[in-house]
């Protein structure tokens, strides 16, 4: 087994080998980058405004959610690192984004079905309890799948051990890095190319702009569609990805079988009885 030494720059080549050759690793930048690309444009002030500003009415609402869900996404943390123990991080993946996809979709419609978006404003409405239960849900699952990613990376690091007896978990996050902060900048460039469909090619939205159908459907779309193509591209490049709690299980039987051979090497070479 060998690793990539503390002082040795990170080279190119090497990040090309393990994109080219780690499946694991490729499965994970596509749902990965397909999720942040929907994170980074939901995520801009312009889109905020456009749904707690025109669409609820309310932009001090957002503010509220962020502080008060800070609990909730620790507990679901927990909630997502105990289920990928326990089921491994491919399905605790794959499971929490079902859930989140369906409860965004969930959300989707409550909105469409609503008489007045508006109302959810208003302190102590049955349509505001709705709604804060409702955004509670899909923030506890998307922390969830959150969780289960952060997991899955040591998994293809150790799928890398196995693979290439390289223990080179620098190039394997570097590699992921690298292709996210390129695909990053599209999230931004999406969401003002998105706005600027409806209309806002010389003015940004302002909360006291008019609710119009165009504005609703681009803001369900950019806060709810575009993340549920994310989890759509995520379940099929996680489909194709054999890396589950079982695979995991035999890569780890293997990883410990050739360290007992290497140290018994090492042990004959220096004449000692292993």
């Amino acid at each position: 087994f060998v690793g990539l030494g503390k002082h040795e720059p990170l080279r190119i080549k090497d990040m090309l080998e393990v994109l080219k050759n780690n499946k694991p690793l490729q499965s994970y930048i596509a749902a990965q980058a397909s999720d942040k690309i929907a994170q980074i444009a939901t995520s801009q002030s312009i889109i905020t405004t456009l749904l707690y500003g025109i669409v609820i009415g309310n932009m001090g609402l957002a503010t509220i959610l962020s502080v008060i869900s800070m609990l909730p996404s620790i507990i679901f943390a927990i909630i997502g690192a105990r289920y990928a123990g326990k089921h491994g991080s491919k399905n605790g993946i794959v499971t929490w984004t079902w859930a989140s996809m369906v409860i965004a979709i969930l959300m989707v419609l409550f909105f469409v079905l609503l008489p007045d978006t508006r109302s959810i404003a208003t302190m102590g409405s049955l349509s505001m309890i709705c709604y804060v239960v409702i955004n509670f849900l899909l923030g506890g699952s998307r922390m969830c799948v959150t969780t289960c990613s952060t997991s899955f990376m040591a998994d293809i690091v150790d799928y890398e051990l196995d693979r290439s007896g390289k223990f080179i978990p620098a190039v394997v996050t570097g590699t992921y890095s690298l292709i996210d902060k390129i695909i990053s900048a599209f999230g931004t460039v999406l969401a003002t190319s998105a706005i600027a469909l409806i209309g806002y090619t010389n003015t940004m939205p302002q909360p006291t702009d008019a609710l119009t159908t165009p504005i609703f459907s681009m803001t369900m779309f950019l806060f709810y569609g575009l993340p549920i193509i994310g989890w759509v591209i995520t379940l099929i490049a996680m489909n194709g990805c054999k890396l589950d709690r079982a695979e995991m299980i035999e890569v780890q039987k293997r990883i410990a079988d050739k360290k007992a051979e290497a140290l018994n090497e090492i042990a004959k070479e220096n004449g000692v009885q292993a």
